[in-house]
């Protein structure tokens, strides 16, 4: 499965305090895919704290160098696709064809590439005339960004989620989909790994407790969210 997958938290990969749960393959259900790590309280508040801390040098760097940044850890995190052999991974904790699980892990290494262009024309300075006055517009990073993840495209939401909030010069706590976390933890892993610490973490747990939690953190200003009516509420 290469290598282990734990929790991102500022800039580490750690073991579960709440233990691990058995993911199994929805195709074959009496095989176990690999034990995932559960998130305690605890740990949840850590990556909080973690994404609250590296906030405001990450906010303070100019676009470009965050750019930059951002385009080699995605870069990263596609390698890791490739040299852990996550697609299979996806497929067999998921259930999703080979071909399907393949386009979806693959997309993360050429994502932040398409993403800073766009992002960099919407946060963009403009002025604004009227009234013998000129008003100046300009945009501001949230802060910590909760990204709540789906369990049927997880790694390419992610993409779609965590790198336009870097690229703006926000920090994140991924939550992974808790019946197929295994490719969405190490692709968090490769790109925490090549950012600075705390930057971006990734939590995991078996229930709708751990998600519940996130959202409603005192340290996290936006929520971005994907999944079902009952998920939701």
């Amino acid at each position: 499965m290469g290598d282990a997958i734990g929790l991102v938290i500022d800039g580490g990969v750690v073991p579960g305090e709440a233990g691990s749960y058995p993911v199994t393959n929805p195709v074959r259900p009496a095989e176990v895919v690999f034990d995932a790590p559960s998130a305690s309280p605890a740990q949840l508040d850590r990556a909080v704290a973690a994404a609250r801390a590296a906030f405001p040098a990450w906010a303070a760097m100019a676009p470009e160098e965050r750019a930059e940044l951002v385009a080699k850890a995605a870069s990263a995190a596609g390698a890791a696709v490739e040299s852990q052999n996550l697609a299979t991974l996806l497929t067999r904790e998921h259930g999703k064809v080979l071909w399907e699980a393949q386009f979806d892990s693959g997309t993360i290494g050429g994502m932040a590439g398409a993403f800073a262009p766009l992002v960099a024309e919407a946060l963009a300075t403009r002025s604004l005339k009227g009234g013998g006055r000129r008003t100046s517009v300009v945009h501001e990073p949230y802060g910590v960004v909760a990204a709540l993840l789906p369990f049927n495209w997880p790694v390419s939401v992610l993409g779609n989620k965590v790198l336009p909030a870097l690229l703006a010069g926000n920090t994140v706590v991924v939550k992974a989909p808790p019946t197929c976390p295994g490719a969405v933890l190490a692709v968090a892993a490769a790109l925490a790994d090549a950012l600075p610490p705390g930057v971006v973490n990734a939590v995991n747990g078996p229930g709708p407790e751990l998600g519940a939690m996130l959202v409603s953190h005192p340290g996290v200003d936006m929520v971005s969210f994907t999944g079902g009516v009952p998920t939701g509420r």
